[in-house]
């Protein structure tokens, strides 16, 4: 499925800034990076923020946030930029979104699609219940692990950690992730057989 965020939405680079040739990072660069990474990004975001609007929104301000600091990014190291400053931003607006909620800014539930059947739906939101339940660190390694298609490696500079740290993390969060699913899955059926 294609992420609600594409190129057509996403600032023209080349005429939004001009820029001087000397510089290291350029709109090339940039815009050969979004065609690349925008759809992986805009799923981890997506799995993070549990909002497909939410999800487009932050993948574009961490590109444009990317393209603000151009001139002190390495090439090299511009995509887990860009993932640590959207991973940054998606928890960031989990934390304003749980603020809202405990002061009646906005529902708890969120609406669903006409598209999303009721059990798809279900599964979305014990999925999302016990991810939220794993600390940020395993939720961030079990989500980049699982739906960016980065190696370790690549996460690993992302997190600011080494790559068997990535796979520690990602191991314990998938294993306290089985028992949570395997009992919010029990609590739906229960849930549906009561009705």
């Amino acid at each position: 499925m294609m992420p609600a965020c594409s190129m057509s939405s996403a600032p023209n680079w080349s005429m939004q800034h001009e820029r001087s040739q000397d510089a290291v990072f350029d709109t090339v660069a940039l815009e050969r990076l979004f065609h690349r990474h925008e759809g992986q990004l805009f799923n981890v975001v997506c799995r993070w923020t549990w909002d497909r609007e939410d999800a487009a929104d932050i993948v574009q301000e961490a590109f444009g946030r990317l393209w603000d600091i151009r001139k002190r990014v390495e090439p090299a190291g511009a995509k887990a930029l860009v993932y640590r400053i959207a991973l940054n931003l998606a928890a960031s607006r989990r934390r304003w979104r749980r603020v809202r909620t405990f002061v009646g800014l906005e529902s708890a539930s969120s609406d669903g699609t006409a598209e999303d059947s009721m059990l798809a739906a279900e599964r979305r939101d014990a999925l999302g219940r016990a991810l939220d339940q794993l600390p940020d660190k395993l939720r961030r390694a079990v989500v980049l692990c699982e739906l960016s298609e980065l190696t370790y490696t690549e996460i690993a500079a992302i997190e600011g950690t080494r790559p068997g740290t990535v796979g520690s993390r990602r191991s314990a969060g998938l294993a306290r992730l089985r028992p949570l699913l395997a009992r919010l899955g029990s609590e739906a059926e229960e849930k549906q057989g009561g009705q």
